[in-house]
């Protein structure tokens, strides 16, 4: 267990909070509402401070427009003096689309997703996530749906490049109750039994 400190300033007109302390350890936040014309109106910055045992500083900030963003995040060793990794990435929203460009692990894996939504309501929608490791040069596919049938069930799959695909079928007995069945066929495993697993669960 770790005591926190927190103190908010808020922003009484359009109540959200402008900056925040916080410590264990200590954390600064500082977020610009819409309604702030003196700093850019879709932006907000982050910076972690060091614990005793840690000497890191994580800085992080992100900015955009409303269907634009863009984010980077990056931890300085004090004790080293140097930045050891270093994660961005940026997303494009749409009413009929979402993609993503994002870096991270140190630099070495580069990924692009999208998510295309056929109506509306997203109740039918397809999606694709490509993962580039750099440092091995190896390229993972993988294609996916959704279809959300009605308010009490949702169908899901999704297939890699490595041949494995994965079903899930998500089902609402009750307001609070809902049930899970799930599949998955793993061709890599065909000298292991059993070559298609299945899952349950209820909660």
């Amino acid at each position: 267990m770790k005591d926190t400190f927190s103190l908010k300033l808020p922003d009484h007109s359009s109540k959200r909070s402008l900056i925040t302390f916080s410590s264990g350890p200590l954390q600064v936040q500082l977020l610009v509402p819409d309604k702030v014309e003196y700093f850019y109106k879709n932006a907000a910055l982050s910076t972690r401070l060091p614990s005793t045992s840690r000497h890191i500083i994580q800085l992080s900030a992100t900015f955009g427009a409303p269907h634009l963003a863009f984010g980077m995040e990056t931890p300085y060793n004090l004790a080293s003096k140097r930045f050891h990794e270093f994660n961005a990435g940026i997303r494009v929203t749409k009413p009929n689309f979402d993609g993503s460009i994002t870096l991270t692990n140190k630099g070495i894996i580069l990924r692009a997703s999208y998510a295309h939504y056929f109506d509306h309501e997203k109740k039918v929608a397809e999606a694709a996530v490509v993962s580039r490791m750099l440092s091995e040069k190896e390229n993972v596919l993988v294609v996916g749906g959704t279809w959300i049938m009605d308010d009490k069930t949702t169908v899901k799959a999704k297939f890699d490049s490595r041949g494995k695909l994965v079903t899930l079928l998500h089902h609402k007995i009750k307001p609070k109750t809902c049930i899970k069945i799930s599949s998955e066929f793993d061709p890599k495993a065909l000298d292991r039994i059993p070559v298609i697993r299945y899952g349950l669960s209820l909660s």
